[in-house]
């Protein structure tokens, strides 16, 4: 599944996200500049969902309604106003 985040990009331009076996996940800017990652692990997907900071661009085969999570208006402040270095771990 195809996920974007609104959090901010390190200096190389990416956020780094780890799940819980430790492989690494990369958001890198797509042609639109968005930063977008595939990530086949539901539970880190899940995860990353619930924070606020991503969102699904392409649920592929699963239905939407079950995979989308809008992020309460005070976790998008908090994301905008909060120092990041790009990191989730």
């Amino acid at each position: 599944m195809r996920l974007m985040t609104t959090l901010a990009a390190r200096r190389d331009g990416t956020v780094c996200v780890r799940s819980s076996a430790g492989e690494a996940f990369v958001f890198q800017a797509d042609a639109q500049g968005s930063l977008v990652c595939e990530i086949a692990d539901s539970l880190l997907i899940q995860t990353l969902l619930r924070t606020g900071n991503f969102c699904v661009l392409d649920a592929g085969t699963e239905p939407e309604r079950k995979l989308r999570v809008k992020p309460s208006k005070a976790l998008q402040e908090v994301a905008l106003v909060r120092p990041s270095d790009g990191d989730l771990v």
